[in-house]
């Protein structure tokens, strides 16, 4: 359970304990775990020779522990999507997965392989709206605007109980996809006004304004974007903000 609700929550590991008795004394041993590989990142063990001296024990553990992961900050980055959790919701565990993984290939700009990930997520669950939002963004990227359309406008359906941020920024897409360049900019400018810092409206009102020629503005939402990505943008986001600047 503490793997899934850590898988589901984007947090990269988890630490699990075990105390054993041995004679009159006690074995101790915590170990950090990797969410996706389940490799362990750090174990750290300690020992107690009475129940008195299991809490003294414990706290030398976790002063170990802390001084070891400070070793180990790369292991514990999140390195996934952006999306809130509530805006990814499914009852199947696999079908999150999957979209987690459609995710990472989107932002490593492998839109065909995010497609195929993002179909398999919905053979698991067909009403996971998030994955057919993925689905419109694969597409679009990829050149099939109705497909992109009808994906979105399906993510729209069964999203109806979804935050207004996420549904403006899918209505800004459908916009977009139809020509109107200017209520996809409108979209945009309420849904940033809801979440100033998310990354997908702040990427797409760049993407926008580039096609208007307003390129200073575009730039300027990039770099928002990019900003708000606490270990780095993706790479997407890095290939626009260098072409506008060519």
């Amino acid at each position: 359970l503490a793997h899934e609700l850590a898988y589901r929550s984007v947090v990269r590991t988890v630490v699990e304990g075990r105390i054993s008795r041995i004679g009159r004394g006690f074995a101790l041993v915590v170990r950090v775990l990797d969410v996706d590989s389940a490799k362990v990142v750090l174990s750290v063990s300690d020992a107690a020779k009475s129940e008195d001296q299991l809490i003294p024990a414990v706290e030398r553990i976790m002063h170990r522990l802390r001084e070891g992961l400070g070793e180990q900050h790369s292991a514990l980055r999140s390195t996934q999507g952006f999306a809130l959790l509530a805006e990814v919701t499914t009852p199947s565990f696999e079908a999150y997965r999957k979209y987690r993984q459609a995710m990472r290939l989107h932002n490593s700009a492998r839109d065909g392989r995010a497609l195929a990930v993002a179909r398999e997520a919905l053979a698991l669950d067909p009403g996971f709206a998030a994955a057919w939002d993925m689905m419109g963004i694969c597409y679009s990227n990829l050149g099939y605007a109705d497909s992109a359309a009808a994906a979105w406008r399906r993510a729209l359906q069964l999203g109806s109980g979804m935050a207004d941020v996420w549904r403006l920024n899918v209505q800004a897409h459908l916009a977009e996809t139809a020509g109107d360049y200017q209520a996809t900019v409108e979209l945009l400018d309420r849904a940033l006004e809801l979440a100033p810092n998310r990354l997908g409206p702040n990427v797409s009102r760049g993407n926008v304004l580039w096609l208007l020629g307003r390129y200073d503005e575009a730039l300027a939402s990039y770099r928002h974007a990019a900003e708000s990505c606490a270990f780095g943008p993706p790479q997407g986001l890095i290939v626009n903000m260098t072409e506008i600047l060519v």
